[in-house]
């Protein structure tokens, strides 16, 4: 994941992959055209700050698009994963071999769930990768990349604080 992250970057975003066509076919997130921003540079300072955010309107669709379209397989995989290897897990821990079996199973189970919630949150970033994706193809939306890309990141910090620690701690008891 490290090479992925340092590393998406410096190719050009995959805006003919599947993946990338499937999210552009979706609707656009955008009811209307944004409002360009009234703000003027006055010291050198602020300029320094604006010219950067405008590079970033530039360079975050541009990587978030190349990031996600290699990042979201292994995320799958690995989810599916540890899915899979839980369910092996609940299916082996037989209550009828120990009662240490029973309580790791449990452990295992509610592990399982927390697992399979981390596919809740697909819908709620879905907004933020349809902007990001569209905004790297030229749609409308200039000047909103931090934002979305905010928004993606904040949700993710909520499936991460809430489902994947669950899931996480709930097999870590289970093993022990």
């Amino acid at each position: 994941m490290e090479y992925l992250t340092t590393s998406a970057f410096l190719s050009p975003p995959p805006l003919n992959s599947r993946l990338s066509k499937a999210i552009l076919a979706s609707p656009s997130p955008f009811s209307s055209p944004p409002t360009p921003s009234d703000l003027s540079p006055h010291t050198q300072k602020e300029d320094a700050v604006n010219q950067l955010k405008e590079a970033n309107q530039i360079v975050i669709p541009a990587w978030f698009t190349t990031f996600f379209n290699t990042g979201i397989y292994s995320v799958v995989a690995l989810n599916t994963l540890t899915l899979s290897f839980s369910l092996a897990n609940i299916y082996l821990l037989r209550p009828s071999f120990t009662t240490r079996g029973s309580i790791g199973r449990r452990w295992y189970a509610i592990g399982a769930v927390a697992t399979a919630a981390h596919y809740a949150f697909v819908p709620l970033v879905g907004r933020s990768v349809r902007a990001l994706v569209g905004l790297c193809n030229g749609e409308e939306g200039e000047g909103r990349a931090e934002e979305w890309l905010t928004e993606w990141r904040g949700w993710h910090g909520v499936r991460m604080g809430s489902v994947d620690l669950v899931g996480w701690g709930c097999f870590v008891v289970g093993v022990v």
